[in-house]
């Protein structure tokens, strides 16, 4: 997975330098106006600006991490529209809608934040990419609880192509992305596949063990151990 996240990390922050370089622009020209004209930009524009650095600030937070920290505690649902606001970033041409379907039964999970994190970023990335190849640019977040954790799925949203060879390239190309998060995944209880589907043109699914279960199996496994 290092490989494939040192490309996508390097496009994120291209994207995300793009946005800060606009913004200091703006705010150079707001500071010109407010030089040469009596009636400068009121003291809201400002404050936008401001915001909204803080804002691109906090996206760059989330391409930091430690993948040797100790798995901690996630509600994913409070993270999902950080991420996909910060993949939108590292897209070429025309952004693709990404549409988030929110189950709020949806139990927390037990993960380290980086992993989880460039895990979801790379699937995402190479989904939409191929909802832009093939002129959907329609891509569906959706999780929810399952068995006895979550489950998270990533779909293009489009209708087949009449192209069956392109199809199978599609696929193939997604397999070859999720062999390395799976390889980064092992060492934890959670895994990632492409989904089996006739409806859906590519979707790629991730389980991982709810937070109530990883504890659960922790405190067995100590158990086991002190005998």
């Amino acid at each position: 997975m290092r490989a494939d996240w040192d490309v996508l990390a390097d496009r994120l922050l291209a994207g995300v330098r793009h946005d800060i370089n606009g913004r200091a622009a703006a705010l150079s020209a707001i500071a010109h106006m407010t030089e040469m004209y009596a009636e400068a930009p009121s003291a809201e524009v400002l404050h936008q600006e401001s915001r909204t650095l803080e804002n691109i600030v906090g996206l760059l937070s989330l391409l930091q991490g430690d993948l040797d920290r100790d798995p901690e505690p996630m509600a994913v649902g409070e993270h999902l529209p950080r991420l996909v606001e910060l993949s939108s970033r590292g897209r070429a041409l025309d952004r693709v809608e990404t549409l988030i379907d929110v189950d709020g039964m949806a139990p927390p999970i037990l993960v380290n934040w980086c992993l989880f994190f460039r895990s979801f970023l790379i699937v995402l990335d190479a989904v939409s990419n191929v909802a832009c190849d093939l002129g959907s640019k329609r891509v569906r977040v959706e999780y929810g609880p399952e068995r006895d954790g979550l489950h998270l799925g990533v779909v293009a949203l489009s209708a087949r192509t009449s192209e069956p060879d392109k199809d199978s390239g599609q696929r193939e190309t997604m397999g070859e992305k999720l062999v390395s998060v799976a390889d980064a995944l092992a060492g934890t209880e959670a895994s990632v596949s492409l989904r089996d589907s006739t409806t859906d043109l590519l979707a790629a699914d991730f389980w991982f063990p709810s937070l109530s279960t990883a504890r659960g199996r922790a405190r067995l496994a100590d158990r086991v151990e002190a005998f």
